[in-house]
């Protein structure tokens, strides 16, 4: 019902009011009477319309008289026709049912998708160009956490501050991130090896 923003129906509803209404004001003033000559007032309605364009009439006015014949019947049928228009306007700006329906599951698939995602916010990615955001994984902090400059000893684990504990270099980290490793083995720097 809406392209580019604009709904359709109201603007055709006000434009084809306006054509019913150019029409129906055509159609009144062809069948209406016409006293614009002095000299052959014609009171009631045209005689075109009333009488048929056969012998009575003079034959040079019988061309005449099928032209205004159809002139008018095609001013009915528009008419008609734009009045038709109209009524469908109408009758599409009534949401229906389905509509509606369509309408609510559209706005829910969009608030959805306003939805903050797990990863959205990830930090940003270092040596990637202009500090573009990648995804965090648990082996990336891992690989972070190794590569720390503080020099801090770890701390206890039976003390729980809801903060990662801080390490000083690489040494006395558990290599159990990878999977051939054993859980006693640590990285003891350089010279431990």
């Amino acid at each position: 019902m809406t392209v580019c923003g604009v709904f359709h129906p109201l603007i055709s509803m006000f434009a084809h009011s306006g054509l019913v209404a150019v029409w129906a004001v055509s159609i009144h003033n062809q069948a209406g009477p016409d006293m614009s000559d002095p000299a052959h007032p014609q009171p009631g309605a045209p005689w075109y319309i009333t009488k048929s364009c056969g012998p009575p009439v003079k034959p040079s006015l019988i061309g005449y008289c099928k032209q205004s014949k159809a002139a008018f019947a095609v001013t009915i049928i528009m008419m008609t026709l734009f009045f038709t228009y109209v009524l469908l306007t109408l009758w599409t700006l009534v949401p229906s049912k389905s509509f509606r329906a369509a309408r609510r599951s559209k706005l829910s698939d969009q608030e959805a998708r306003n939805q903050p995602w797990e990863m959205l916010e990830a930090p940003r990615a270092p040596g990637t160009p202009s500090g573009l955001k990648s995804p965090t994984t648990p082996r990336t902090r891992a690989f972070n956490t190794l590569t720390s400059k503080s020099s801090q000893p770890k701390a206890k684990p039976d003390v729980n501050t809801g903060k990662a504990p801080e390490r000083r270099g690489n040494v006395g980290i558990t290599l159990k991130h990878h999977v051939a490793m054993d859980d006693d083995e640590a990285y003891q720097g350089p010279s431990g090896r």
